[in-house]
C-alpha cells in the first residue's frame, strides 16, 4: 500500500519522506540494540498492548478546594418547578443538553440560553458560523455525518493494519507531530487505537455528536441566528435518535464524555483537569435528585419533530 493508502488520508510528501527516514533510523537502532550497542530498542508507544497516561476515564480524587470549586461551577438552578417540564415539548433535549446550562450557570429548564453575546461569539469563534445559514451547515453536519464518521473510519482502519504497516503509519504520523503540533492529536489517537486505551475502540461517537447539535439549537436562538420553533424541533431530531441508541441518561453521558475525551486527543495536564470538570458534571447529573435527568424520564415520549429547519 501507499503512505496515504496506509494511513487512511493524505500527506505532504516531505512528511512521508520524514516518516522513512525515521523508519530506517529505527531500523540502524534495532540492529545496534541486537549488537549489543545501545541496548534501547525501538521507542515505538504505537506497539500493541501499551497503555499510556490517562488509561482510565475513573475520576480522580479531589482536593478539598477542586471539590468546592466544581460544586461552585455546577450548581442545578431551575426557573419553575421540575414537575413541570414533563409539559415543555422541550423537555427530552434540555435534559440531553443539561451539562452545556451547568457550565454557563444558565437554568436547566429554559431551552434559550441567556447570553446572546457569549452564545454568539462561541458560534462564531469555535464554529465558524456567522450567519443563520452557516450555523444551520453546522447542526445538519452533527446529525447527519459529525466527528463519528471520521472517527469510526480511522479506528477500523488503523486497527486493520499490519505489523509492517502500522510501523510505517506511526513514523509517518510522529514525523508530521514533529513538525505541526496541531497534528499530536492524529498521532496519540493512532497510539489509542493500537493500544485500545479507555476500550477506545468501543466509543459510540453518536452522543459526542448529537449532544452538541441540541447545544447549538440552544445557543443559536440566543445569538439571534435561529427561531426558537425551530432550534426546539431539530433539537427533537437530534433527541429521537439519542434515545433510540441509548438505554439512559448514563450511558449517553459517559459515550458523550468518551467521544469528548477522543477528539480532544490530549493526555497532559489541561486534560485531566478537563476530564475532572466532566465527571464531576456527569457525577452530579447522576446522583442530584434536582437532577433533570432524575426529573425527566429516558423513555419519556418524544414529539414527532416537523423537520422545519431543513424543510425535509
Amino acid at each position: 500500500m501507499s503512505i496515504s493508502e496506509i494511513l487512511g488520508f493524505t500527506l505532504p510528501v516531505v512528511l512521508i519522506v520524514l516518516g522513512w527516514a525515521g523508519i530506517r533510523a529505527n531500523k540502524q537502532r534495532a540492529a545496534q540494540d541486537s549488537a549489543g550497542i545501545t541496548g534501547t530498542g525501538v521507542d515505538n508507544p504505537a506497539s500493541r498492548g501499551s497503555t499510556g497516561p490517562g488509561s482510565t476515564l475513573a475520576p480522580e480524587k479531589l482536593s478539598k478546594k477542586e471539590q468546592a470549586e466544581l460544586d461552585a461551577h455546577h450548581t442545578i438552578y431551575w426557573r419553575n418547578s421540575p414537575a413541570q417540564l414533563h409539559g415543555d415539548l422541550a423537555a427530552w433535549p434540555m435534559a440531553a443538553s443539561t451539562s452545556y446550562a451547568l457550565c454557563r450557570s444558565a437554568p436547566v429548564d429554559v431551552f434559550v440560553f441567556p447570553e446572546p453575546q457569549v452564545e454568539s461569539e462561541m458560534i462564531a469563534t469555535v464554529w465558524g458560523a456567522h450567519t443563520a445559514a452557516e450555523l444551520r451547515e453546522q447542526i445538519y453536519y452533527l446529525l447527519y455525518t459529525g466527528d463519528r464518521q471520521s472517527f469510526d473510519r480511522e479506528r477500523l482502519h488503523w486497527s486493520s493494519l499490519s505489523d509492517s504497516d502500522r510501523q510505517v503509519a506511526f513514523e509517518v504520523l510522529r514525523a508530521q507531530a514533529n513538525i505541526d503540533p496541531q497534528a499530536v492529536a492524529n498521532l496519540l489517537r493512532f497510539q489509542w487505537v493500537q493500544s485500545n486505551t479507555n476500550d477506545a475502540m468501543s466509543i459510540d461517537f453518536l452522543a459526542w455528536d448529537l449532544v452538541r447539535a441540541i447545544m447549538l439549537c440552544r445557543a443559536g436562538v440566543a445569538a439571534g441566528l435561529l427561531g426558537e420553533d425551530e432550534a426546539v424541533d431539530t433539537a427533537l431530531i437530534a433527541s429521537k435518535l439519542l434515545q433510540e441508541r441509548y438505554p439512559s441518561w448514563t450511558d449517553m453521558g459517559v459515550n458523550f464524555l468518551r467521544g469528548r475525551w477522543y477528539w480532544t486527543a490530549d493526555n497532559g495536564p489541561e486534560a485531566a483537569e478537563r476530564m475532572r470538570h466532566d465527571l464531576h458534571a456527569q457525577n452530579l447529573l447522576t446522583s442530584d435528585p434536582n437532577s433533570p435527568w432524575n426529573a425527566v424520564e429516558w423513555d419519556l415520549p418524544i414529539p414527532e419533530p416537523q423537520h422545519l429547519m431543513f424543510g425535509e
